[in-house]
């Protein structure tokens, strides 16, 4: 089985949860930016472990199916069409052989996934599938997909059935993941809170997120706030979501592709299930922080798990009548 890429889109890669293990060697974890999107797209696909993904930035491709498939299309909406009908994001999809899946229109986040059952088939790279493009290490060719690229796909037991189209149902998703386009997010204030002149008002002001703004950072404006410059550190270990304050004073969030180790201040770190709803945020759109206390983020981390836990079981019972 083979996947047909008739035109790329902005930027789409092959992704999955990240490479981990290996930043004592100075190797990003990088991975999808949506990991909730993510899961949620290989479970309604029938993959219920860590199967590498189309992660679509922004603008989407044209992709040929050259078998049937199963398919899903989750994160940001992107106006996915298959044969140009407009198909359900959140769902199962079967496609026939020949269809043709595009899209049509920018959503109000940045990230979209598609994933086909049984996963893309690319080798792994120290136990991932991801791309890192920069480095040109993992997914396909270590590189972003380009028109004429045909992906592969793993075999699985269970053929598609006869019948083609959505599922009759539909997962409920508004309460768990949602895209907003200004959203207010929840941060722990970081190691260096205390080093960050005025670092109050991370918590009192809106910020732009600038054009400035990539895979591996968010670079934030405020025509309001500009901190003072603070001394830089020795170089310390940083994560998804960790909140730097560089000499210019306009904070940089670091994202999927961050770096393993940085000198700036770390005015604060946004809270992991927060991290997907950040990165959905669009250039020239706005954001606003909202302190938590670490327990608090640890509370609201579990009860995701066990929601998307519940999520997977109840996936895997419906899956037997697709």
């Amino acid at each position: 089985m083979s996947l047909e890429i008739i035109q790329p889109g902005l930027l789409t890669t092959v992704q999955d949860a990240g490479r981990v293990g290996f930043q004592d060697q100075g190797i990003v974890v990088g991975g999808v930016m949506d990991v909730y999107s993510y899961r949620l797209a290989n479970y309604l696909a029938q993959n219920f472990s860590d199967e590498a993904v189309l992660d679509i930035s922004m603008l989407g491709p044209t992709i040929r199916f050259t078998e049937d498939h199963l398919v899903a299309v989750t994160g940001s909406d992107l106006a996915p069409r298959i044969d140009g009908e407009r198909i359900s994001l959140w769902k199962p999809v079967r496609v026939k052989a020949q269809s043709i899946l595009s899209f049509e229109s920018l959503g109000t986040g940045r990230y979209c996934y598609l994933a086909v059952q049984g996963g893309i088939k690319v080798p792994r790279v120290l136990g991932s599938y991801s791309t890192y493009v920069k480095a040109g290490l993992g997914g396909f060719e270590g590189r972003a997909l380009l028109a004429h690229d045909v992906l592969q796909t793993n075999e699985v037991r269970r053929p598609v059935p006869d019948a083609y189209g959505e599922a009759k149902w539909r997962m409920y998703f508004a309460h768990f993941q949602d895209f907003e386009e200004n959203p207010v997010v929840r941060v722990v204030k970081g190691p260096e809170w205390d080093l960050v002149p005025g670092n109050h008002r991370i918590f009192e002001e809106e910020f732009v997120v600038t054009g400035q703004s990539d895979r591996m950072g968010y670079k934030l404006q405020s025509f309001d706030v500009s901190f003072p410059h603070a001394h830089e550190i020795v170089s310390s270990a940083v994560t998804f979501g960790t909140i730097q304050v560089p000499p210019d004073g306009r904070p940089i969030v670091l994202m999927a592709d961050r770096q393993t180790t940085g000198g700036y201040p770390r005015i604060g770190n946004v809270i992991s299930v927060d991290l997907p709803k950040f990165a959905h945020v669009l250039p020239g759109k706005k954001v606003r922080f909202k302190e938590v206390r670490p327990g608090e983020a640890q509370e609201l981390l579990l009860k995701h798990e066990d929601e998307l836990l519940r999520i997977k079981r109840g996936l895997q019972v419906k899956g037997r009548g697709l």
